[in-house]
């Protein structure tokens, strides 16, 4: 087995182990809230199941957000605070926030509603991590050959285009402004902010796109509109 395979299996690994442990140090019962140090032990990013496996499905960001579940798909443990990720637009104190583990899955109370989000999964052990990265890791990865003769290479970290990086962020808040479609990207140093990777068969079509409330800007339609390239699996 590769070296990089391994320890990739070991990490998941050591992931799984973290979720058992924190999660069998409640009782079904028990609800905890921020502020106390129970918490400590369930540290990192947690994701809703059904985001996930949605991503995996649409590969594409948008489509995964649907608005029931867009405030409240991701949220984050750290220092003993719960904080749901509010579509990644806005801060959340935590302040009123609460778990509880039910058949051992984790389920998030919020404390502006008070209604129970589940369940949910671990896919970052610590808050530094890069929970961007984990979701690209689900559908956005491989090697292409675009209509202009270049390589793009994908992977959860990294875009390349004949080897050189491009300097490029998923944008993981849609609530503002942001296309609305497929999985964008905020890049720098190009004539449009936005990339947009929209899934085509086994490839992706790339659009070239503006803020929604840029002056001019011709709205762009995924299935219509001709994109700037088309990457085609190798």
């Amino acid at each position: 087995m590769p070296h990089n395979s391994m320890l990739g299996n070991m990490k998941r690994l050591a992931s799984l182990f973290g979720l058992f442990f924190c999660c069998r140090a409640l009782a079904a019962s028990d609800v905890v809230c921020s502020g106390d140090r129970q918490l400590d032990r369930m540290d990192g990013y947690w994701a809703l199941s059904a985001f996930t496996e949605r991503l995996a499905k649409t590969r594409s960001w948008s489509a995964a957000l649907t608005e029931e579940i867009s405030p409240v798909a991701s949220l984050r443990i750290s220092q003993g605070v719960i904080s749901f990720s509010l579509n990644w637009h806005e801060g959340d104190s935590g302040e009123g926030n609460c778990v509880r583990v039910v058949d051992k899955k984790l389920w998030a109370r919020s404390g502006w509603d008070k209604k129970w989000f589940g369940p949910y999964v671990r896919v970052a052990v610590g808050s530094k991590e890069d929970e961007a990265a984990y979701f690209l890791g689900k559908y956005f990865t491989g090697c292409f050959v675009s209509d202009h003769r270049e390589q793009w290479c994908l992977s959860p970290r990294d875009i390349t285009v004949d080897g050189s990086r491009l300097s490029a962020k998923l944008q993981m808040d849609i609530a503002d402004e942001a296309p609305r479609y497929g999985t964008a990207f905020a890049v720098s140093g190009r004539s449009h902010p936005f990339l947009v990777f929209v899934a085509q068969g086994d490839g992706w079509a790339i659009f070239e796109d503006d803020w929604t409330s840029t002056e001019g800007r011709i709205p762009v339609n995924p299935v219509k509109s001709v994109p700037w390239r088309k990457l085609n699996n190798q």
